[in-house]
Formats: structure tokens, C-alpha cells, sequence
């Protein structure tokens, strides 16, 4: 979906902003610098091979030291922690480092649960289940109680304050939910000035 949603498409511009492309279709993932982007099978968006694949050692990487694999395997913790997501995610990577949280980007998008190490039969039956990372990336929904917003009106401006209490980096379109219900106004052209400001 990372490829070929039309959200993207209309966002990289039907393809043509290049430095756009990498990461929704990434040779292989790196760790505070974007990726290369993949010649082949672009359509596949962030698959499983561009993320868990090492040119360096030429296996699959993950969080388990597994044997009788399809293919070579490494294990590599760097699957726990928060770095594996920083060569895309470069903008967030820095928000989240700055707050103060035990909790890791894989806590709140991929979600701990009970699984196979393998999917491919008859592999899975070689390993017990154990506890992996939902593969869903889901995006946890922030709610407007989350932020505390203030507005300050002097002669001729008004000024916002947006603290963010709970989410563990920027939520811009969150915060724009946030104003839209919290603050009224009488003239469409000034809300969506602020809008602007605060995000797009």
C-alpha cells in the first residue's frame, strides 16, 4: 500500500518527486539515512524482504535466532528498539527522542502478540510460538483530551498554545481536530489560516 495508495500517488506527484520514493519502496531499510530505492517490484510498497533482508550479511534479519529457515536468518535486536525505524521516519525519530519514554515505536505501531517465528510450511512447526510484533503497523488514535489548547488574543493576533500531553511526537492532524471542535469561528478564511500554520 506504501506504492500504490492514492494518497501517495497524489503526493509524490504521480511518482515524479524522487525524494519522495525510497522510502515507500526501499531496497532495504537503513538506520538514520534514507534507503535506496529498488529497481524491482515497487507495486509491493514496504515488503517483507526490504525490511528484514541485509545486503551485508545476505539473509533475513529478525528478533530470533532461528534454524532450518527457507533462508539464511540473522538474529539482530536492532528490531526492538526504536533506531530501525529513524532512516524513513527521520522527522519523528527526532520528535520522539526528545520526550522523555520508555516506550519504543514498535510499543504503540506493531504491538507485542503470540506467533510463529516461521510462516512457511513446514518451517512454522519447527519453532514454538513466541512473542512477535504485530505486522499490522497500526496507528493508535489519539483523542482531542490528549492536547491542551489555548488561545491568546491581543489587538490585532491571536496566539495559540498547543501542548501535546500524551502522544510521544507531532500530531499535526490531530491538533486540527482538536482546534475544529474546541474553537469556533465566525470567519472560515481565519480558521483556516491557523490550520495552515499549525500543519499544511
Amino acid at each position: 500500500m506504501s506504492w500504490i495508495s492514492s494518497g501517495f500517488k497524489r503526493g509524490s506527484e504521480s511518482y515524479s518527486k524522487e525524494k519522495c520514493l525510497s522510502c515507500h519502496a526501499p531496497y532495504e531499510i537503513t538506520i538514520n539515512e534514507k534507503p535506496k530505492l529498488r529497481d524491482a517490484h515497487r507495486e509491493d510498497g514496504v515488503n517483507c524482504v526490504a525490511y528484514h533482508f541485509r545486503d551485508s550479511t545476505k539473509s533475513m534479519h529478525g528478533l530470533y535466532d532461528v534454524f532450518s529457515t527457507p533462508h539464511p536468518s540473522t538474529q539482530d535486536l536492532t528490531y526492538t528498539k526504536a533506531e530501525i525505524c529513524s532512516g524513513c521516519h527521520q522527522e519523528i525519530y527526532k520528535q520522539w527522542k526528545m520526550v522523555s519514554t520508555d516506550k519504543n515505536c514498535q510499543q504503540c505501531h506493531m504491538p507485542a502478540e503470540k506467533g510463529n517465528l516461521i510462516q512457511k510450511f513446514p518451517f512454522t512447526y519447527m519453532h514454538l510460538p513466541k512473542e512477535v510484533y504485530h505486522h499490522g503497523f497500526i496507528v493508535p488514535k489519539s483523542k482531542p483530551e490528549f492536547f491542551e489548547v489555548k488561545a491568546k488574543k491581543t489587538d490585532k493576533t491571536l496566539k495559540f498554545t498547543i501542548l501535546n500531553k500524551k502522544v510521544l511526537h507531532a500530531d499535526f492532524d490531530r491538533v486540527k481536530v482538536v482546534l475544529s471542535r474546541k474553537l469556533s469561528w465566525q470567519e472560515k478564511t481565519r480558521k483556516n489560516r491557523i490550520l495552515w500554520l499549525l500543519g499544511h
